[in-house]
């Protein structure tokens, strides 16, 4: 049951978190304009990159709390010791933005509109609310080993809510792009507060030390992690940043515009896989082997499941989705094919999650930063060419080819690692089938309701083309994996009526 509170707590905050992108981008496109947009999304971008560090330390602390064997007065001292690291990491990260800002503009941010010393000083605001970001991190990383999910959750909805909402409108009457990050810098900073303030019910600091000597064990956990940020980093934003580097400020608005989309394919799968990592955590540490091999199924296949729902809905009603997003449909012709090709590679990446949590659940980073280097290599010279060759949709396919590669290689070596016997299972049971009963249901009700009216009723058409497939899949999983017996279910029914 906690199980099942953590995975449903985690795809509510998820949820919200994309619907809010979704839902207020529009506004932002209207009240400010593309190119202040993109400005907007350059953020998400830089903030990807000045938290690399974070992302290795938050995973260690999300570990050491999951684990059965840590203690309370063990997890305040880790926590404590982490928060002194963190007053560093933040001072570092605004010291770096607020000084080589103007070169970061000069590099990334090509305007025809806005003044570079504007942007400069926005950039400036970036990096010093990135730096009071991180301890949000932290936080809820704490939380989520502590397996706090639904607490955790309703924390992120709030903030996402007042942070990415609200903001529309002060800037309705000030439309000023300095506005939106003065906000984003206070509400993060009030934030701050607030989850410190609850993490601290649950683990006390008030007799807690600091002390390095709990890093000497973490380390080599913490740099494999902190290695696989850069690479994940390098991997998902490098993209972009050619983008911002060759292009305009208003294609990269249109490439980032893209992505979102794309990214609506790891909606539900991320946190799911979120949910499901500190029990395999757990199952490995005690060690549990057949459970965790169990649990791992299960996971996979529902995490598959759901995620080609979201894909092949997509693939089949992507424009009319973003015209009606955007009530723009210029724009929509514009990023369809980017967002096809997004949307698959989207949908390889929701595929690793579960061999990747799998390797962090065990403490093995070796695998994944080896895979992310060679990706590397190969990405950053593909994308240059293919958008050079095909324009702004080449960004896309160099990620669609490796990603779809990489999935299959990392699949097999981490279970052949770890969960020995089980690679075919994973690979024919829990993702060829859910994602082969996807595409065929979606195209025979796509044949069917492609006889009807379109427009906005392709909306109504999405639900149910994507429950249907959950529906199936789900009858299959029960089959396979639950204890649920259906026949026992109808059997019951039919007595009790």
């Amino acid at each position: 049951m906690r199980l099942l509170k953590n995975i449903i707590a985690n795809i509510a905050g998820k949820a919200w978190t994309f619907v809010s992108i979704y839902l207020f981008i529009p506004f932002y496109i209207n009240i400010l304009g593309v190119e202040a947009y993109a400005i907007i999304s350059f953020y998400a971008t830089l903030q990807t990159f000045l938290t690399l560090a974070d992302v290795g330390l938050t995973a260690t602390l999300n570990r050491e709390f999951a684990k059965a064997t840590s203690t309370d007065f063990y997890r305040a001292n880790l926590l404590r010791t982490f928060e002194n690291l963190y007053l560093f990491l933040a001072i570092l990260i605004s010291c770096i933005t607020i000084i080589f800002a103007p070169q970061i503009t000069a590099r990334f941010l090509k305007s025809e509109i806005i003044q570079f010393e504007d942007i400069v000083f926005y950039v400036r605001l970036m990096g010093v609310t990135i730096g009071c970001n991180i301890f949000v991190y932290l936080y809820q990383g704490g939380m989520l080993g502590l397996q706090k999910q639904v607490a955790m959750n309703v924390l992120a909805i709030v903030f996402n809510a007042v942070k990415a909402g609200l903001v529309i409108i002060p800037l309705w009457f000030w439309r000023d792009l300095s506005v939106c990050f003065y906000w984003q810098l206070g509400c993060t900073i009030l934030f701050c507060w607030i989850y410190r303030t609850r993490l601290n019910t649950y683990v006390s600091l008030a007799h807690a030390k600091s002390d390095l000597r709990y890093l000497k064990p973490l380390w080599r956990y913490t740099v494999g992690m902190m290695l696989m940020a850069v690479i994940y980093a390098a991997n998902t934003q490098v993209d972009k940043l050619t983008v911002g580097a060759l292009l305009s400020l208003t294609d990269f608005a249109y490439y980032f515009l893209g992505t979102t989309v794309g990214h609506g394919v790891l909606m539900l799968a991320i946190p799911m896989g979120t949910a499901f990592l500190p029990e395999l955590t757990r199952l490995f540490s005690i060690p549990d082997i057949v459970s965790a091999k169990h649990l791992y199924h299960r996971s996979a296949f529902l995490i598959t499941t759901v995620s080609s729902a979201v894909a092949v809905v997509l693939l089949f009603y992507m424009q009319s989705y973003i015209a009606i997003w955007q009530q723009n449909t210029e724009i929509a012709q514009i990023i369809t094919p980017l967002s096809r090709l997004l949307v698959v590679s989207f949908l390889f990446l929701s595929i690793q999650l579960v061999p990747y949590y799998a390797a962090l659940a065990n403490g093995h980073t070796k695998t994944n930063v080896l895979m992310g280097i060679i990706t590397i290599a190969l990405l950053w010279p593909g994308i240059y060419v293919s958008i050079h060759k095909f324009g702004l949709v080449g960004a896309g396919l160099p990620q669609l080819v490796l990603n779809g590669l990489v999935t299959f290689v990392l699949g097999g070596i981490i279970i052949r690692k770890f969960l020995k016997g089980e690679f075919l299972k994973w690979l024919l049971r829990d993702t060829l089938v859910p994602i082969v009963v996807s595409v065929c249901i979606a195209y025979l009700l796509y044949l069917l309701f492609s006889c009807y009216e379109q427009g906005y009723w392709t909306l109504l058409y999405g639900v149910v083309m994507g429950g249907a497939i959950i529906g199936i899949n789900g009858v299959i999983f029960c089959r396979w994996y639950s204890k649920i017996s259906l026949r026992k279910i109808l059997t019951r029914y039919k007595v009790s009526k």
